[in-house]
Order: C-alpha cells, then structure tokens, then sequence
C-alpha cells in the first residue's frame, strides 16, 4: 500500500500528502492537498513528486484520465513547479 512520502515540510506545504493506488503503468500512486494545492505522483520507476500550486480540479481530472501518466506529462509537468521527494 503506497504510503506519504517522509516529512519534508517547506513553509507552508504540508509534510505528509495521503496518497492512493492508481491503475496506471506509469504512475503508482496520487494524492492532493487541497489547502496548499499539492499534488503528490508516485512513480512506477520509482520516485516520488510533488507539484505546487495545482487546483483541486486538475487533481479530479487526473484521477478520470483514461491516461493518467499522459495527463501528468501535458497537463501538470509544464505548468507546476515541482521537487522530487522520496525516490
């Protein structure tokens, strides 16, 4: 079971992002938080990111995507900044 990456709190960002299992090759697990705007990817290679500033309705979208690595790539990759935080 996919669990939150360790604690790496910046100002403001929340230490701990609960993720959940996904079907996807691409992509193990995800997770939001909604009063930071967070989104946390758990990769199938390995790695885990988190995505600053992405609205809540971009994390539902990602969640219905017949492709769930193709969303992250077009539609979250070239628009959030983001940090890796577990590999």
């Amino acid at each position: 079971m996919p669990q939150a990456a360790p604690d790496t709190a910046d100002s403001g960002y929340p230490s701990r992002v609960h993720r959940r299992p996904v079907e996807s090759r691409a992509i193990e697990s995800v997770g939001y938080d909604a009063r930071s705007r967070t989104l946390e990817v758990e990769y199938a290679g390995g790695g885990v990111y988190r995505y600053f500033g992405v609205p809540e309705r971009a994390y539902a979208l990602l969640l219905r995507a017949n492709s769930r690595g193709a969303y992250v790539n077009g539609r979250i990759k070239p628009y959030y900044r983001c940090r890796r935080v577990a590999t």
